[in-house]
């Protein structure tokens, strides 16, 4: 996997596994239950398998309008090969929903960069309990600055345009979901060269992520996930 390649796939999922949602009440587009488990497959723009992310819901405590939910989660490349685990917490206060990006590295990047300065800064992406087809969504940013002596990299990344494009149905190998919330992005990524791209995402209430769709800028696809399973 060359490094545009790499860019692509970096961007489609910090822009999927985050979430950051304003709501009445807790309920949400992710699995708060204690004990539940999903696995996510990744594909290229020939359907080939690269990767799978399987997560479990390890801790869930609070009230209706106070929860907070801890996420353990593995990958596994297209060889069934562990890249790395990882953990991280889901939040929710008073109806707001939010998760610190930087938690979600696992352990296998972590570990490349155990002897370097590594700082990790963001915005929240968020989204409506009660999304309407036509809403614009705020940008989100994303920086991350490794300092290794002599070898610094900078990587940064924008997604912009967001907006609530449909609610729609969609059907994966998990079953089928009815009112999907499909939002519509584009995002710019700068990593020693800028990679301009565009996707979809689909999230189903109390579900998560369904589907996920990268595009370059040209409109090709080059990427996609799909949820493959869920147990709640």
């Amino acid at each position: 996997m060359n490094l545009k390649t790499k860019t692509f796939v970096l961007t489609a999922l910090l822009a999927t596994q985050f979430l950051y949602l304003k709501a009445q009440n807790c309920e949400s587009y992710f699995p708060m239950k204690l004990g539940a488990t999903w696995e996510v497959k990744s594909y290229d723009a020939k359907d080939k398998l690269t990767g799978t992310n399987n997560s479990k819901i390890t801790k869930s405590d609070g009230t209706t309008n106070n929860l907070s939910a801890t996420v353990s989660f593995e990958s596994f490349d297209n060889k069934n090969v562990s890249q790395g685990t990882g953990e991280y917490i889901i939040k929710c206060s008073n109806g707001v929903f939010s998760v610190d990006m930087k938690s979600m590295l696992n352990s296998k990047t972590m570990e490349v960069y155990k002897d370097m300065d590594i700082t990790v800064t963001g915005d929240e992406m968020e989204m409506p309990s009660a999304p309407t087809v036509g809403q614009t969504l705020k940008d989100a940013n994303l920086a991350i600055i490794v300092n290794g002596g002599m070898t610094m990299m900078n990587l940064t990344m924008k997604l912009y345009n967001r907006k609530v494009a449909a609610i729609e149905t969609v059907t994966t190998p998990a079953g089928t979901f009815e009112n999907c919330v499909k939002i519509t992005y584009d995002a710019t990524t700068n990593m020693m060269f800028k990679v301009e791209t565009s996707g979809m995402d689909w999230y189903a209430k109390n579900i998560g992520m369904v589907k996920s769709e990268s595009y370059d800028s040209k409109g090709k696809k080059i990427s996609s996930s799909v949820l493959t399973s869920i147990k709640q």
